[in-house]
């Protein structure tokens, strides 16, 4: 029998092992979020969640294993949102959807805020716990592919010149968005304008007809 890798998705579970994993993980996103992933308790995510610590067991190897299903779950929910948001933009890629940037993004940050906690709470653990940072950099890279490839496909559709090859571009937009989350965790600016301003500098839009954006 072979061990499965902490915060890899696992075989889909069916029925009541369905419902309890996902209470579980739902209860230990909030106390992480809440607390902090130290100060959060297997009991306490457990007893949030209406089960018992056996019952956690049952599901999760020990607390950095559902840390890390957190993270996977939320790293492939954002990849799915990430290719729907882009798959709508079709050939509607001009100067005036790099400034709704800003709105879209002040909308996110609203609308994710504990999910934002919790990507930093893994940065954090990251940075103290080598299984982690293992599986946080193998994330990331998906991420920073994904988004390069929908970069790259934009501008051979011409629709966007790039200033930076795609990988860097993905690599720049990412590390900014992720320094406008803590800057909003910590006083709560949304930081729309600054993620507008990046991808102005950037990039060059096109209209649909081919174009170049007024720069």
């Amino acid at each position: 029998m072979t061990a499965r890798t902490p915060g890899t998705k696992r075989a889909e579970p069916s029925g009541r092992r369905a419902r309890t994993r996902a209470a579980l993980l739902t209860s230990a996103a909030e106390l992480f979020a809440e607390r902090g992933y130290d100060a959060a308790s297997l009991d306490d995510i457990a007893a949030r969640a209406g089960f018992t610590r056996g019952a956690l067991y049952a599901s999760f190897a020990d607390k950095e294993d559902l840390l890390l299903s957190l993270l996977a779950e939320t790293t492939e929910a954002w990849l799915t949102e990430l290719a729907d948001a882009f798959a709508g933009l079709g050939t509607d890629v001009d100067r005036g959807a790099l400034d709704d940037s800003a709105a879209m993004w002040d909308s996110f940050v609203e609308a994710h805020s504990q999910r934002l906690l919790l990507l930093a709470e893994c940065r954090v653990q990251a940075a103290r716990r080598p299984s982690v940072a293992a599986r946080v950099a193998e994330l990331d890279a998906l991420l920073t592919a994904a988004l390069a490839e929908v970069v790259r496909g934009q501008e051979q559709a011409g629709l966007l010149t790039l200033r930076l090859p795609p990988e860097r571009h993905a690599a720049l937009m990412i590390a900014t968005a992720q320094g406008l989350v803590l800057a909003h965790l910590v006083d709560g600016r949304r930081g729309g304008e600054t993620l507008a301003d990046a991808l102005r500098l950037a990039t060059s839009a096109h209209s649909p007809g081919g174009r170049k954006g007024a720069e």
